[in-house]
This record gives C-alpha cells, structure tokens and sequence, in this order.
C-alpha cells in the first residue's frame, strides 16, 4: 500500500498578472482561504509554454528523483485549438472570449521511500 502521496492541480495561465497569496485558517471552522498580497504582481508572458518547458527540463533540482511523462503531446494541441478559436471569432465578428486558463497542470507525487525504483 502507497501511504502519504499527493496530488496538486495547477491552473496554467499564458498571460496576465501573477499575485503572491497568504493563507489564512479560521480558527472557529477550520476553514482555509487565501488573501492577495497587495503589491506582490508580476507580469507573466507565455506561462504556458514556460511551464511546459519546465516540466521537460530534466536538469532541474526539483525533478531529482522524478519521472515526467508527457502524455499525447496535449501542448501543441492545446495551442492549436486557443488560435483556432481566436480565428474563428475574429473572422465572424466576436468580442470578448478570450482564453485566459490554458489547461490544468496535476502532478502526482510518491514518497521516494515507497520500494518502487524510477
């Protein structure tokens, strides 16, 4: 039996500002939430190949001891679909409707003590 793994999503955005959040845990409920630490923005241009990219990078500290699969190459697909859709509405008059979420990073993560090797 695998004890003590996670699972942690990402929303993976291609432009906009990044914010540095605090979390906050009401005492009384338990309940988590998070607050916009003000002044913390930074711009972030091509978030989404960036993090793609990261995730190939087997060079870097924290893949130590990781095995990353890229399944079906979705990157490419995703992106054809973004200039599609942006074509598509350009050429029928559409305003609005930007794709701002590119997709969802989930990473799976196994203690390294759990007897599989990599």
């Amino acid at each position: 039996m695998i004890k003590n793994w996670t699972v942690k999503t990402k929303q993976i955005f291609d432009h906009g500002t990044k914010f540095k959040h605090k979390k906050n845990i009401n005492k009384k409920t338990g309940k988590t939430t998070y607050t916009k630490i003000s002044g913390s923005g930074r711009k972030v241009k091509n978030g989404f190949l960036n993090h793609v990219n990261y995730l190939k990078d087997t060079n870097r500290a924290s893949h130590e001891h990781s095995v990353i699969t890229v399944l079906e190459n979705g990157a490419a697909t995703i992106l054809k679909s973004i200039d599609d859709r942006r074509v598509f509405r350009k050429e029928n008059g559409l305003k609005g409707g930007g794709v701002s979420n590119y997709a969802t990073s989930m990473i799976f993560s196994l203690p390294t003590d759990n007897g599989c090797e990599n």
